[in-house]
């Protein structure tokens, strides 16, 4: 026996001849996974289990990518002593972690901001919407596999996305022409269809009807099209030769039975562009060989194997592409086998299989107590990775022996799901939309039927309804309620020579149409190919031949959802583009994925938001944290558009930045305000209202203590300055949010002594102008000799000043060298002095200028004399201001709404110098000693 250790944990005992469902098993048992996580199939089978011959594949399919090692604890036997060994072969798990396991649009925030296509359901908040041809996966999940709706899926054919090339990229539906393709095993002159022309009135002695490769469409014909459908012979085969078909639409290819070679061929189709420009609906023979219209050439895969292969069924999901056929071998017991084609997918080289890729399952079959008497038909339900195969039992036309058989894909638990009223059952079709399935059934000779009947999925449907809590009888994911039922054993074949109600003769092979859900099947023993509802006589189009041929034998269905020709326009002649506008389809070599413009993933449907400095995340260091994330970890990413939706309180394409606060009245910083960075506001910081900016954060990383320099935002309040005649700053606002008003300041009565800040001009010059700046404002040029009042004038009209006192004759007087009053400048130490207007030197400044509206310290007045003739200035402080600066003087109450300072009793409005004066700061007593308000 062995265990199996996955993760650090260990399985239950598994026996030495372990199967691949007892392998699964164990491993679902573990608690790091759950059922669905794990699939576990038999790739080469010799029927007497893992230590006796079996190769095993185990695919971990949840979590996607590369995962912990498989270990083995074993005490195996060999000969009676410990021997023997299991090895185990590990791949790197290369599947991506994407969202919609990137074939769909995840509505995170329950927003739609783009048309889905009608294959689409409409998402909701934190669902996947998939893209056109995907579906939920049990495995994989949301948007997790290819919406398979039949057994003859053809594969990924295109990319998805198809839009408009303008600006809306607005979703366009594209089904482009389709075909059916009818492998003929006619002689050369066939007489039944000679005779049926003739029945129906055509005047001709002879018919030539060589066997081989047909197609007929399209199915519905264009008004251009004329005389559709249309048969085109594509290629010869041997008389008798034909049998089933398959068609590989990612690689354009077609399978078919060739019993001439006791094998099995591939052609290369033509894409669907060549066939539209070489016009399907006109002779070709006028324009281009019609044959090389559909192929370029065939190659042998499967050689020297058998005469009597019939069906074929395709395995066409990515990375387990392979192909099953069915052999009655005639007298002897008839046999399934498996032929693994990943190998053979570089279409540049030999096709021929290799003997190390084919197995035969019929040991694995037959040892469950299964007889393969006369397999004919293969079809997979590859929703459920399951094998289906008709058995027609001693085909004696009078036993009903015939059966239908279920299996996983390697062969193993196989168990009969249809064993009543069938005679020698042909071909197979399964309809995984509706878990039925439709066989043909020679039944009794030259009279047989088209029957209709469930997947045999009852018991395990019934189980897991119960288990989930549905009430009996009430499976809403199974729709069909038949178990079994004759839906055609006659068609109108009065179109192409036969009688309004034609007999079913030799049923073989049959498609479903998924688009119009309607059924094809072939008819060896009248020649017709028939068209007919899914529910047959019972349905809204009663089967009816669609064709005529020789003897029908294989179908395949071209569905027409493959790429959209180069020459595909609209009706109003606008052309269209695949990726949802934003990238290219990079062909069968991707399986048909998106090769997105930058920005963009998925399947160029879905954006990447911009990104910022993490909000929130783990730091990842000591001094490290705030990572690049996408919307800065502070609101959520809207993928159709690539724009962030961000949290309440942050903003920015990335919601990199913190928001302003918002005022009572809805405005941001209450409309009293504007809002800056932190880097910002160092640049306009200021000491005592002096301007002192500070480069915060520049040149520093984001990695960095300044990492929020550009991040974090904070309102500064507007300061319009004085005005109205008034001391004080009437439109100053505070508060966080700006939505408070600042009441007028005083010095405090109380305190004496305190003087205004008195500051001196001295001036030397000859002509021109100068600018004073106090607190960053700038006054207009003030000419050099102007006066006191013209220089108070100017100064108080800057927002920073409310009143000053302006003491002196002339701003600017000649250079003491010039004096020429009584006392001269006569010596060189002199020489730093000016002279007044009366020529007598000065030894202080020319003008005296006192603060009497800003109180305290004030910074001093900063000089530009750069337009000065001959001059220098020098500013000085002759008295430093010490009188206090405090809200209402400290002798009342500020109200916030309306910035009115509410004084106490017997104060009112001052000068800040103990009289009364228009501060409105309650800094002096009223003298009577009455109330005041102010």
């Amino acid at each position: 026996s062995f265990v199996l250790v996955y993760d650090g944990r260990t399985t239950h005992k598994l026996d030495h001849d372990a199967t691949a469902s007892e392998v699964q098993h164990a491993l679902h048992s573990l608690p790091t996974l759950n059922e669905g996580d794990v699939r576990v199939e038999t790739l080469h089978s010799a029927g007497s289990g893992l230590c006796g011959g079996d190769s095993l594949v185990i695919a971990f399919t949840t979590p996607l990518g590369n995962q912990p090692p498989l270990e083995i604890i074993s005490s195996l036997l060999k000969n009676g002593a410990p021997g023997g060994s299991i090895n185990i072969q590990h791949t790197t798990g290369t599947r991506e972690r994407l969202e919609c396991n990137g074939a769909g649009f995840c509505d995170k925030a329950g927003n739609i901001t783009i048309n889905f296509e009608d294959t689409a359901p409409a998402p909701t908040n934190g669902t996947c919407a998939c893209d056109e041809g995907f579906e939920w996966d049990p495995d994989y999940g949301s948007c997790g596999r290819p919406q398979f709706n039949t057994s003859a899926w053809t594969g990924l054919q295109r990319c998805p996305g198809y839009v408009t090339k303008d600006t809306a990229l607005d979703p366009v539906d594209v089904l482009n022409l389709r075909y059916v393709y009818i492998a003929d095993a006619s002689n050369s002159t066939a007489d039944v269809i000679l005779a049926a022309k003739r029945k129906a009135g055509a005047n001709i002695s002879s018919l030539s009807v060589p066997g081989g490769m047909y197609t007929n469409g399209p199915l519905e014909p264009p008004e251009e099209c004329g005389d559709c459908p249309q048969q085109r012979h594509l290629w010869n085969l041997t008389n008798s030769t034909a049998g089933g078909v398959a068609l590989d639409l990612q690689w354009r290819e077609i399978y078919y039975v060739d019993r001439e070679i006791k094998g099995l061929r591939v052609a290369q189709l033509k894409n669907t562009t060549a066939q539209h420009e070489a016009g399907l609906w006109i002779d070709y023979k006028e324009k281009v060989n019609q044959s090389r219209v559909f192929y370029d050439s065939d190659s042998i895969l499967l050689y020297n194997r058998s005469r009597t292969i019939e069906g074929i069924a395709l395995n066409l999901i990515p990375g387990e592409r392979g192909l099953y056929y069915a052999d009655p071998k005639g007298d002897a017991p008839g046999e399934i086998h498996y032929i693994d084609l990943e190998p053979s997918i570089a279409h540049n080289g030999p096709r021929l299989v290799h003997k190390t890729q084919e197995t035969n399952l019929t040991r694995t079959i037959t040892q469950q107590g299964v007889k393969l008497i006369n397999p004919h038909s293969v079809a997979l339900d590859l929703v459920n990775r399951k094998l289906y195969w008709t058995d027609a039992g001693q085909r004696n036309y009078s036993d009903a022996d015939g059966k239908v058989w279920r299996s996983n894909l390697d062969g193993t638990d196989a168990v009969c799901v249809l064993d009543r009223n069938l005679w020698d059952p042909t071909g197979l079709v399964l309809d995984l939309r509706n878990y039925s399935m439709i066989v043909l059934d020679e039944k009794l000779h030259d009279h047989g039927a088209v029957i209709k009947a469930n997947m045999g999925y009852e018991a395990e449907i019934r189980a897991k309804a119960e288990m989930n809590g549905i009430k009996r009888n009430i499976y809403d994911w199974y729709r069909n309620q038949t178990w079994l039922q004759e839906i055609a054993s006659t068609y109108d074949a009065s179109s192409h020579g036969g009688d309004k109600y034609e007999k079913v003769k030799r049923p073989y092979g049959i498609v479903h149409d998924v688009v119009n859900d309607m059924i094809f099947w072939t008819d060896a023993g009248t020649g017709h190919v028939v068209r007919s509802d899914v529910h047959g006589m019972h349905g809204a189009e009663t089967p009816k031949a669609y064709m005529q041929q020789g003897v029908p034998l294989g179908i395949a269905l071209d569905n027409g959802l493959g790429p959209a020709p180069r020459t595909f326009v609209l009706e109003n002649g606008e052309p269209i583009q695949e990726c949802w506008g934003h990238g290219y389809c990079g062909g069968p070599e991707t399986n048909h994925s998106c090769i997105c413009d930058e920005g963009w993933y998925g399947n160029c449907n879905v954006s990447s938001c911009p990104k910022g400095p993490a909000w929130f995340d783990q730091a990842d260091g000591p001094r490290s944290a705030h990572r690049l994330a996408e919307c800065s970890n502070a609101g959520t990413c809207d993928h159709a558009t690539g724009l962030c939706r961000c949290g309440i309180g942050f903003e920015g394409g990335a919601c990199e930045r913190l928001s302003c606060p918002v005022g009572p009245n809805g405005d941001t910083c209450s409309g009293h305000g504007e809002c800056l960075t932190l880097r910002q506001l160092a640049q306009d910081a200021s000491y005592n209202g002096e301007p002192t900016p500070i480069a915060y954060g520049s040149g520093l990383s984001e990695n960095s203590t300044a990492w929020d320099a550009d991040f974090i935002q904070h309102c500064k309040c507007y300061e319009p300055g004085y005005g109205n005649n008034s001391w004080y700053n009437l439109s100053a606002w505070t508060g966080y949010d700006c939505s408070k008003r600042a009441c007028p300041t005083g010095d405090n009565p109380f305190v004496s002594g305190r003087q205004f800040e008195r500051q001196y001009v001295e001036c030397k010059a000859t002509g021109g102008s100068l600018q004073l700046t106090f607190r960053g404002a700038t006054t207009q040029p003030i000419a050099y000799d102007a006066s006191s009042i013209e220089v108070k004038r100017a100064l108080e009209a800057l927002h920073t000043i409310g009143s000053v006192g302006v003491e002196g004759d002339v701003f600017c007087v000649p250079p003491c060298a010039t004096c020429s009053g009584p006392n001269t400048c006569a010596s060189d130490s002199d020489a730093h002095k000016a002279c007044d207007v009366y020529g007598y030197p000065l030894n202080v400044g020319n003008f005296s200028i006192e603060f009497t509206s800003e109180l305290g310290d004030v910074p001093p007045l900063r000089v530009d004399s750069s337009k000065l003739l001959e001059g220098t200035v020098k500013v000085g402080e002759a008295v430093s201001g010490s009188k206090a600066d405090v809200v209402c003087s400290h002798r009342g109450t500020c109200d916030e709404l309306t910035g009115d300072c509410e004084c106490f009793a017997a104060y009112t409005s001052s000068d800040a110098n103990n009289s009364f004066g228009l501060r409105e700061d309650c800094g002096v007593m009223l003298s009577s000693g009455w109330v005041g308000k102010k």
